[in-house]
């Protein structure tokens, strides 16, 4: 009796194992550039309620956005691949770097958004960073 117990928590914690990462994509899996682009409009189509004509001008602003941090990242990717380590001037310029293009996309979309859409907008992307930061949290807490 005991061993068909044992048998039975071992299957029970076997199956949900197997199934912890079910709806996560695999690295290799991961989307591309464009279909990210496309994944985006969609969901702020879906929830800033876009009309046609805004739906066209934040397509393009999503577009130069993607082209942007695309040759940011190839850049970084290039000099990591060299064997070239970031000094911390160039890691605090590719920072602020960064935080422009974010205010650039925002000033961007301010102008095409309603005021009540860019404010859905800005709790949108509160959420979303509020969500990264659980999530790096639990990463920390799993490799500790």
């Amino acid at each position: 009796m005991k061993k068909l117990i044992l048998v039975a928590f071992l299957l029970v914690g076997m199956t949900s194992f197997a199934q912890g990462k079910e709806g996560k994509l695999d690295r290799k899996e991961r989307l591309s550039p464009e279909q990210k682009e496309a994944f985006l409009l969609r969901k702020l189509i879906k929830e800033l309620d876009l009309n046609a004509d805004q739906q066209v001008k934040v397509k393009a602003i999503i577009a130069t956005e993607s082209n942007k941090r695309r040759e940011l990242m190839d850049a970084r990717k290039a000099k990591r691949e060299s064997g070239q380590k970031p000094t911390e001037q160039e890691k605090a310029d590719m920072k602020k770097s960064l935080q422009n293009e974010q205010a650039a996309f925002d000033a961007n979309l301010k102008g095409v958004l309603t005021s009540d859409q860019y404010t859905k907008w800005q709790k949108i992307k509160e959420e979303r960073k509020e969500k990264m930061r659980e999530k790096m949290n639990e990463r920390l807490e799993d490799k500790m």
